[in-house]
Parts: structure tokens; sequence; C-alpha cells
């Protein structure tokens, strides 16, 4: 009926038959048939599987004692109460200080000469000499001075007080006309006056303007030299209309250059433009820094950086920030391991974060690092999932 199968006559189907019946019994320790039941996982212990030992995890924590090429990656700084402020990045001109120009103008109408100063761009220094000019009406000016001189000697004593008072005013009116003291003694030593008179310049400053020619006839007032002083110079910035408010904070305006990018030049507001420009969005502002080693000249591009919105408050490093879904960062706990915290956050700047909520005052939080410890924490859940289904 049935064929008996001679297992010693056939060791190969033996031992397949053996392997398969192992595969879903085993023996108990008092011989009786058992199914493999599987353990149950805790979550909570050290698990391996195969020859690796991987962390143990517990919710949004990670225990890193047995990876610690990991642990030697991961850079750590200290939470701490501290001043932080926001930071706007604004791209401005340097230009002439205005305030600082000097205008040199005919006092007299007369004939310019000679011009002694011609390049736009020279250095010019006080007292240096600028032009010479022929004038009538000088001439009549110093002549009334000499005359003047000369009534005073010869009037006696008695009489001299209305004479000196005559000759001051000559003499004060021809220091008013632009002669200099050496110029007016030098009338009063000669016997001829002289017929050209040489103008000196009233302050130092850089000659950006020139606005007369040799030969040409000048009234009284008209503009002939525009001196700068280029040790104060102002930036000229543009701002949006949601930043203007911040200049009413005063803000500490910092400004550094191409030119000179080593040095930090530190900026006063001077200027900021009661109305928006026409048809734009945009509002003038300006700014003064000191500039006495002239390294920066006008039309150079600055870069205007201020702060504004500043208070204390919790900072940590911005590189601390793990950015998903949600805003979190790791903090260290203990030895070998750190906790994955939900942020709340407040102003920031490039390099710090204020926080608001999550972090306390002086935990260690993970600046370098803190994505590779997010990308573990999800391969780790991941593992401990599909173990758990495999069972």
């Amino acid at each position: 009926m049935y064929k008996t199968i001679g297992f010693r006559s056939s060791p190969i189907i033996c031992g397949l038959l053996w392997w398969v019946i192992g595969c879903g019994i085993s023996t108990s320790p008092e011989g009786q048939p058992k199914q493999n039941v599987p353990t149950p996982h805790t979550g909570h212990k050290t698990h391996k599987t195969g020859p690796e030992t991987h962390p143990a995890i517990e919710g949004d924590t990670l225990h890193l004692e047995a990876l610690p090429s990991l642990l030697a990656a991961l850079k750590l700084d200290t939470a701490k109460q501290k001043s932080i402020s926001q930071f706007d990045n604004l791209v401005g001109i340097a230009a002439v200080d205005q305030e600082a120009i000097t205008v040199v103008s005919a006092r007299v109408k007369g004939r310019i000469e000679k011009l002694l100063v011609r390049n736009p761009g020279i250095a010019v220094m006080k007292g240096q000499a600028l032009y010479q000019m022929y004038s009538e009406e000088l001439l009549i000016y110093i002549n009334e001075y000499r005359f003047a001189l000369q009534q005073l000697a010869a009037d006696a004593p008695s009489s001299q007080l209305i004479s000196r008072r005559i000759q001051e005013g000559a003499k004060r009116k021809l220091l008013l006309l632009g002669l200099t003291e050496y110029q007016v003694h030098q009338i009063a030593s000669t016997d001829t006056p002289p017929a050209i008179i040489t103008y000196y310049s009233p302050a130092s400053g850089y000659l950006i303007d020139l606005q007369v020619k040799e030969g040409q006839y000048v009234e009284i007032g008209s503009p002939l030299f525009t001196l700068a002083d280029l040790q104060t110079l102002w930036i000229e910035t543009q701002l949006y209309s949601n930043e203007v408010q911040y200049m009413d904070q005063q803000p500490k305006v910092m400004l550094h250059f191409e030119a000179s990018p080593s040095r930090i030049y530190v900026g006063k507001l001077v200027f900021n433009n009661p109305k928006l420009e026409e048809n734009q969005k945009i509002n003038l502002a300006r700014f003064r820094i000191v500039n006495t080693d002239l390294k920066i000249k006008p039309g150079m591009m600055a870069y205007v950086n201020f702060n504004r919105n500043g208070r204390r408050a919790l900072v940590i490093p911005k590189s601390s920030l793990v950015i998903g879904t949600m805003t979190v960062a790791w903090v260290k706990t203990g030895e070998g391991m750190f906790e994955r915290r939900m942020l709340q956050t407040g102003i920031e700047n490039k390099q710090e974060v204020e926080v608001v909520k999550g972090i306390h005052d002086g935990e260690i939080v993970v600046t370098s690092g803190g994505y590779l410890l997010s990308g573990e924490l999800t391969l780790r859940q991941g593992g401990l999932k599909g173990h758990s289904h495999s069972q």
C-alpha cells in the first residue's frame, strides 16, 4: 500500500527532510516539539543585526556610544543669553560731503589774469595761491588806503583820531575784499600800488570744479573754484519704504569697501529724506564716515550694514538649526546622548538665532552634524519598523 522510505539508503533525502522539519519545529528541553515564537522587541536596548551594533533609540533620543566616528564629527556650542539684532545689507555710493565744500568766489569784479591752480582733482592747501586778478575797483580801494596812511602821517597828533579811524576802515575794507594782512602791509610799505593782486585759498581740500578761465571777466560773487575736504564723505544709499522706520532707532551703521576690505567704517545718519522718490517706493538716506587716510574716493561702492531690533535673548548659532518639515536642534543630554528638540525661534541674523522655546540657557547644542544625527535617527526608526514587520 504505502512504500516505506529507507533513510539509510538515501542520505540526501534524509538531510532535506530533517532541514524542513527543523525550520518549523524545535525541541524543548523535555524533548517535546515546540514552534518558534518571535521574541518581543522592547526598543530600549542595544540590538544586533549581524556583526554591527546599532545605537538604541528612545523617541527622539540617540545613544551614540557605539558610533565613535559619528561623535567625533559633531561640533558643539552652548546656548547663552546675549545681545542679538537683525542686520540689513545695502549698497551705497561714496559722495562728497556737501557740508565740507568750500566755494571760492570773486570778491571784486575784474579780469582773471592767471590761474595758478587749474587741474581738477589736485590737492590744494590753505594759503596756497589760486589766481591773479586785475581790478580797477580794487585799485581804487588800495589808493584810498594809501591816501589815508598819508593823511594820518601828515596830521597833527591832536587831530589823528579821525584820520586813524579812516585808515582802519580802509584797511578793513581791503581785508574783506580778500587781501591778506601781509598784502596790506606790502601796500603800505611800497611807493607804487600793485596792479595785479594774487588771491589765496581760504581752506584746504581737493579741486573738484574749476568754473573760470584765464582772461575771463567776473562779477562780485561769481564762483571760481570748488574745493572739497575728503576727510569726511557721504555714503548715499536707498531704503525701501518698509525699512525707513528702522532709521528712527538710530541703528549702528557699519560700512566696508572693496578698496579697503580689512577696515570697517562707522557711519552716522545725516539725512533721511522725508518723502519717497517720485514714482518709486524707495527713500534716499545719507551716512557720514571719517576718511582721514583718504583711502576712500567719491564714486566708490560701499556695502552698508546696519542692525535693528536689538535686544538681549537666549541665542544659539544659526548652524544649529535643522530645517525640515519643522525647525529642530539637537541637544546633548549626557555622555554620548543627544535629544532632538522642536524650536520656536525669534529674530535672527547671519550667524545667530534667538530661541523663544525649546532650549534652556546653558544647554549644549550641536552646531555641526545635526543633519547627520537626523539621518541616523530616521535610519534607525525605519530599521526598527522593518524589523518589527518581519517578525
